[in-house]
């Protein structure tokens, strides 16, 4: 296998070559070609997955990821076409294929009207898209759902489709289907993220001012796509105005933000996007809790401290560059930084992680029909663990830092078949983790894992065909490998053993990797207003997060693949009906089974922290997960919403796990619903509410307690035996803006009231057992709350 891929890669560019060149040979002088890019007519940002297709007519083509578009017919007599893309005007515009022509088609937001005979307009048109497997959220859309600590979030937006779910109270990362949130591909401008949290996973690190928009695939995912099982979250920055200098900013209670894009110089070749944000919750905190032991004499408040520290910091960047007509370079980076310190949840200790990304993108159009992207990416993400009280008094700190190469093609052979293909390089470093002691009387000595170095490759091909007017049918097949590198030392550990340590080992450099093929499929067909889909994805994961909490703390530890730590990999089938009953009224229903195999999980008792042999405390074996899910939206008139609802069921099943038996995961809720809508009450005042219900989730609990040389010790009975309460909460969110005086001044604002957990819920944020006397025999049980009722206020404003 290894000498295929060593020939493979050799003849790969002479494969590109010939390909290009079959490509020239297509246009005989019975065919012309239209190709271009489609764009954003204020701010020149390439709009993708727009569509253009022949008026009255089912046929057409869908522009790729950065735009791009290519349609063939016959000479003729001039055609009328039709160009829509979420949230904008449709636009109706006549071609004669007499020759083949390049163009730019800029569409305009559905907010201004411009020449009535070429533009269609869609007032009121929510600005998201959703379909079997796939939904497309725009900033517009994410800026209008009420948001915790009134910041609009990306990830908890997703939170309320089917399928997805929140792991905790209140934070952003989400599991997909019954899977664990290390199952996610999160994406920003192509860079993977390792940990897309701040403030413990209250908010996602995506400033939604540097946001273009999001893509998120849970099925049929595109075979461009790999190294997590269930799902892709697809972020994209803005690409900067070409035309005019903007800038807009928020100031809040939780965080402020300023964003400025613009030419860059006035030859319209040059664009850039900045923008930060600072959040100084901790103080936020502070004062609540003062003001609480002050005036209020809250409880909770008492029994809190003042010194809590909780802030964070992101910066994203972004500079474009138009060589000419057929390539544009990018390069984009991000980079931000968190403390935590909150002494309800890290009392003794405290936490600080960060991530770093650079992106470096090259777009090249061939011809008319073959257009290509390279991009060189570095991710980086390290995270430190300090305890504050303790005669140990260490510094743990870790680092993942991933390399990345990769060539994405799109050939656009006709009308009816869009292939795409390309390859990948990987490089990983990881250093797991080190103790440092952090004064000369510390009672701890330094101590290091040993560094992880893995390196992986993959090759991909795939096609999107229509066949006649009324199927389409997109079919690939993806190939990687992975394996670790370097000089290190390999363990063997005895198998269904409680023992810690290896049993052999044996010191190696070799290269070794495992190969594993993902073949997909996606069958649609459109039957006037209905539309069948079936879909089947094998996908495979070979970075492992070792977690045993829901949260999402900055310590869990990425693990790579291994002799003793074998793939994830996951089998997904889902069918869909979807019915259009109106222009704006749409209804779906889905079913899927998710089989997976290799699943991780820990032995009673892990020990996962500082652990040489932290392999020893795995265990792998299968899972599954299956369910329905329903979603009916509203996307046109005054009041629009959707609602949103998921029944499933997730469970593993592991040798030496709860006797072997089936037991449900952390994730496993059966049911989860969501309610949300946008009604304009007047003029300047519009009203957002959220609505979610979701089933209490499943935690390990003891179930009593026994005596061992006069200690107390916890008796469990089965894996996640204990349901936590359902989970429901209300939020509303007001905007004021006056939008007559907004249009004719430069300076433009309005202001945000977001209330979260309108009626004051107490949803649990964690349940936990200490022993509550100082002669450790009685242990009791006890719910954290974090908060209840949340008001916030934040003025936005633009120029």
């Amino acid at each position: 296998m290894e000498r295929t891929f060593r020939i493979w890669f050799v003849f790969l560019p002479f494969f590109f070559i010939s390909l290009q060149c079959f490509s020239q040979n297509q246009n005989n002088d019975g065919f012309t070609t239209l190709s271009g890019v489609i764009v954003d007519v204020r701010t020149g940002e390439r709009l993708p997955g727009a569509t253009i297709k022949y008026v009255n007519a089912n046929t057409g083509v869908v522009s790729n990821q950065y735009g791009f578009f290519s349609l063939t017919n016959q000479k003729a007599s001039p055609k009328t076409f039709e160009v829509r893309y979420m949230g904008y005007s449709t636009l109706l515009f006549e071609f004669s294929f007499r020759k083949d022509s390049v163009v730019s088609i800029g569409l305009e937001p559905e907010t201004t009207m411009l020449d009535k005979i070429s533009i269609e307009a869609e007032s009121g048109n929510e600005k998201y898209s959703y379909e079997a497997g796939k939904a497309t959220l725009s900033a517009e859309k994410i800026l209008s759902i009420s948001s915790f600590g009134g910041e609009p979030d990306v990830l908890k937006s997703l939170q309320l489709l089917p399928g997805v779910q929140s792991g905790n109270e209140g934070t952003a990362n989400i599991s997909v289907r019954g899977g664990f949130h290390d199952q996610n591909l999160i994406l920003l401008d192509e860079a993977p993220v390792y940990n897309e949290s701040h403030a413990l996973s209250f908010f996602s690190i995506f400033n939604i001012d540097a946001i273009h928009a999001v893509d998120f695939y849970k099925s049929h995912i595109p075979i461009k796509y790999g190294g997590r099982l269930s799902s892709v979250v697809d972020i994209r920055m803005k690409e900067g105005n070409r035309n005019i200098r903007q800038t807009k900013g928020s100031i809040g209670i939780v965080s402020s933000k300023l964003t400025t894009e613009g030419p860059l110089f006035n030859n319209g070749k040059w664009s850039y996007m900045f923008s930060g944000r600072y959040s100084y919750a901790g103080q936020v905190v502070n004062g609540i809790y003062f003001l609480g032991q002050q005036f209020l004499n809250d409880p909770t408040a008492n029994r809190s401290t003042t010194d809590n520290q909780i802030h964070f910091y992101d910066l994203n960047g972004k500079i474009n560059f138009s060589l000419n007509d057929k390539n544009q370079f990018f390069v984009s980076s991000y980079s931000g930084s968190d403390r935590f310190y909150f002494n309800h949840i890290t009392s003794g200790y405290d936490l600080s992680w960060g991530n770093r990304t650079l992106t470096l993108r090259w777009n090249h159009i061939f011809n008319n029909k073959l257009f290509s992207n390279t991009t060189l990416i570095n991710s980086h993400y390290d995270y430190e663990y300090r305890l504050l009280n303790n005669t140990q008094y260490f510094l743990w700190s870790a680092t993942l830092n991933e390399q990345q190469f990769k060539q994405d093609y799109d050939w656009y052979l006709n009308n009816s078949n869009h292939i795409v293909f390309g390859f990948g390089v990987q490089n990983y470093r990881i250093d797991p983790g080190k103790v440092t002691p952090r004064d000369k009387r510390a009672a701890s000595s330094p101590y290091k894992l040993d560094d992880k170095n893995a390196f992986s490759t993959n090759l991909y091909v795939g096609n999107s065909s229509v066949i006649g007017s009324a199927l389409q049918v997109s079919y690939g097949i993806r190939y990687t490998n992975f394996g670790l590198r370097g000089r290190r030392t390999e363990y063997v550990y005895a198998k269904n053993s409680s023992e810690e340590s290896p049993i052999d080992s044996v010191r190696t450099s070799s290269f070794s990797p495992e190969h594993k093929l993902e073949p997909r499929i996606g069958i649609k067909y459109t039957l006037g207003k209905n539309r069948f889909s079936l879909s089947y994805d094998r996908t495979v994961q070979f970075l492992h997060l070792l977690a045993n909490t829901s949260v999402g703390l900055p310590t869990d530890i990425w693990w790579p693949s291994s002799n003793n730590i074998r793939p994830q990999f996951a089998d997904i089938y889902v069918a869909s009906y979807e019915k259009y009953v109106t222009n704006y009224l749409e209804i779906h229903f889905s079913l899927f089974y998710k089989s997976l195999e290799n699943v991780v999980d820990f032995k009673d008792n892990a020990k996962l922290f500082v652990n040489k042999h932290v392999e020893s405390q795995l265990l792998q074996g299968k899972g599954t997960s299956y369910g329905a899910e329903m979603f009916v939206a509203k996307t046109q008139g005054k009041f629009t919403g959707s609602l949103s609802y998921t029944y499933s069921k997730t469970f593993n099943r592991i040798s030496g796990v709860n006797n072997g038996e089936g037991y449900p995961n952390r994730y496993d809720k059966r049911h989860n619903g969501s309610v949300m809508f946008k009604y304009p009450i007047s003029e300047r005042i519009e009203v957002n509410s959220n609505f979610v219900l979701t089933s209490g989730g499943a935690l390990t609990m003891p179930v009593g307690s026994f005596m061992f040389d006069g200690i107390s010790f916890n008796s469990y009975s089965t894996r996640n035996n204990y349901r936590l309460p359902a989970y429901h909460r209300l939020d509303l969110s007001f905007k004021y803006r006056n939008e007559k005086r907004n249009q004719s001044r430069r300076f433009k604002h309005y202001w945000s009231l977001d209330i979260y957990n309108v009626y004051g819920r107490k949803n649990p944020f964690t349940v936990y057992s200490i022993q509550e006397d100082y002669g450790l025999v009685q242990t009791d049980t006890h719910a954290l709350f974090l908060y209840r009722i949340v008001p916030t206020l934040s003025f936005n404003f633009e120029f």
